[in-house]
């Protein structure tokens, strides 16, 4: 016996898709919104650490987020640091710098 197919499936799995995306959109929590936060940030802060990434801007992999923005020609350097976590427990962790033509950035 032949299955029938139900006309309605494939369309319904990528309206879910869609609708994921333009939610995702307009929280600002994709890739791209979380690249123009973390961008933002350090053009007008200078530098941002992995634990202020994550805790200010919602921003969980601030490493690859980084590594996309070097990857659209944005000169951020990568210094390392000792900070303490909301646990107060030490740890290692990036600070990301973005120098800027007046002498900013070493924050």
């Amino acid at each position: 016996m032949k299955k029938k197919e139900n006309p309605g499936a494939s369309r319904g799995r990528g309206c879910r898709r869609e609708k994921r995306q333009q939610r995702n959109d307009s929280t600002g929590n994709s890739a791209a919104g979380q690249r123009a936060r973390l961008l933002a940030y350090m053009k007008t802060h200078g530098s941002i650490t992995t634990i202020e990434a994550r805790q200010t801007l919602d921003i969980l992999h601030p490493a690859a987020r980084v590594m996309e923005l070097r990857r659209a020609a944005h000169k951020i350097m990568t210094t390392w640091i000792w900070q303490f976590n909301t646990g107060e427990l030490p740890h290692r962790v990036g600070r990301y710098v973005l120098p800027s033509k007046h002498g900013r950035g070493a924050a």
